[in-house]
């Protein structure tokens, strides 16, 4: 299931806050996910978020992993939960009893088995691609160690969940912390409390904890805003059901992006219906990196495609009519027109009144030689 699993609890309104200064020691030293550099300059580290849409099936897991390599994705990740260690079994309901949750006996039959975990980081080491998974309790955190993950992403929902960041932290393996439904203030106190727990370096995940949100929702802006307030590399977790959100967080500097993918939006379960398949997960990374390439480094030049352009868009100087020598050259006698033989128009305008030395003929360029020297004062 997707990271929304189960009810979360709103943090307490008297809880502590600590303000979160700009750390730009922390920020100037490189995060690492595995082989792959973050931050500006290096390519956005696709995360194909194959969460629980294997349906308990080991082969459709191990296919999953095959897909995501197929189509380009840096990492697949999965979520490692049990039912109990989740959600409350029962809940009281509106008779004054209790019911089961209604979505334990879901959970249950997603949860992925123990001894999955190193069968699909085996796949996926021989397909090339990372293995990552969100572990959404303390077990699965002591599971996920013995296979050595580059990182760890924590879901939105336990951003909050102190016991467990401290677990986290503690590891000294990148934190992808992902921060829907939370307010800058919470973002600021989760990244005081992993850097007081342990020495694991923070990407920010933007999010937006609904599936899939209104596009008016989204605020794409966060990422930057989110970078310049902490001073730590971010990206973006996309619950939309096409790939322009993806595309836009890239563009707004997304270091990190996390995409659902199923193999069949038709199938039944929680997660496929919001979910991209693989050949439109292709898609979506051959158009990351090809923006990557088209966002270059900012500096405002030519291109270098362009620079034989400029001759034949740019404007020269042209005579509108035969000038004789001696003449004075005034703008009226010129035509400005494509290429850009002669003066430039603006050098044309600075010159005139300088005498010809020579008669030009009708559309005839118009050179800084064919006048006197600025300054010449006749004998």
């Amino acid at each position: 299931m997707a990271d929304r699993i189960g009810e979360f609890p709103e943090p307490s309104r008297n809880s502590h806050h600590t303000k979160m200064p700009q750390e730009t020691a922390r920020s100037s030293r490189p995060i690492r996910i595995g082989r792959h550099l973050l931050g500006e300059g290096n390519p956005c580290y696709v995360i194909a978020e194959a969460g629980s849409n294997h349906d308990g099936s080991l082969k459709q897991a191990k296919a999953l992993v095959w897909a995501a390599a197929e189509a380009g994705a840096d990492a697949v990740k999965f979520q490692s939960f049990t039912a109990a260690g989740l959600l409350a079994r029962e809940l009281p309901d509106s008779g004054g009893g209790r019911s089961e949750h209604p979505a334990f006996a879901t959970l249950e039959r997603l949860s992925l088995p123990e001894q999955w975990h190193a069968t699909l980081a085996e796949e996926s080491k021989e397909h090339g691609i990372d293995f990552l998974s969100t572990p959404f309790e303390e077990g699965r955190v002591d599971l996920l160690e013995k296979l050595h993950p580059p990182a760890y992403k924590v879901a939105s929902g336990d951003l909050t969940h102190r016991t467990l960041l401290r677990k986290l932290a503690r590891t000294g393996r990148t934190l992808i912390l992902s921060t829907g439904l939370a307010t800058e203030q919470e973002v600021a106190d989760a990244l005081a409390w992993v850097r007081k727990c342990g020495s694991s370096p923070v990407v920010l995940l933007h999010c937006v904890g609904l599936y899939p949100p209104p596009a008016a929702d989204l605020n794409l802006r966060a990422i930057p805003a989110m970078r310049s307030r902490f001073g730590i590399p971010c990206g973006f977790s996309d619950h939309t059901n096409g790939i322009w959100a993806s595309l836009g967080a890239v563009a707004l500097g997304a270091v990190v992006l996390e995409k659902h993918f199923t193999l069949d939006r038709s199938l039944e379960g929680p997660d496929h219906a919001h979910s991209i398949e693989p050949a439109t997960m292709k898609q979506l990374i051959q158009e990351i990196r090809c923006l990557e390439q088209g966002l270059g480094d900012g500096i405002k030049r030519p291109a270098p495609g362009e620079k034989p352009e400029r001759f034949h868009a740019r404007r020269g100087s042209y005579a509108a009519r035969t000038l004789c020598r001696g003449e004075s050259l005034r703008v009226e006698d010129l035509l400005f027109l494509r290429p850009a033989n002669g003066m430039s128009p603006e050098q044309a305008v600075a010159a005139a009144g300088r005498r010809l030395v020579r008669e030009l003929r009708e559309m005839e360029p118009v050179t800084a030689q064919d006048l006197e020297p600025e300054g010449h004062v006749e004998q």
